[in-house]
């Protein structure tokens, strides 16, 4: 299942919690590291 705006929210708050980097915690969490940037990089660029 996808994930939508709000879970991926969710999701870069228990990474800030973490303390981990970013491929650590995508490898903890089962996610891909290139997903998860993406959608990182998507969320900085609506921050600006």
């Amino acid at each position: 299942m996808k994930k939508t705006h709000t879970d991926w929210s969710k999701e870069f708050v228990s990474f800030a919690k973490s303390g981990l980097s970013q491929p650590q915690y995508c490898k903890a969490n089962g996610l891909k590291y290139t997903t998860f940037r993406y959608h990182w990089e998507r969320r900085s660029k609506k921050i600006e």
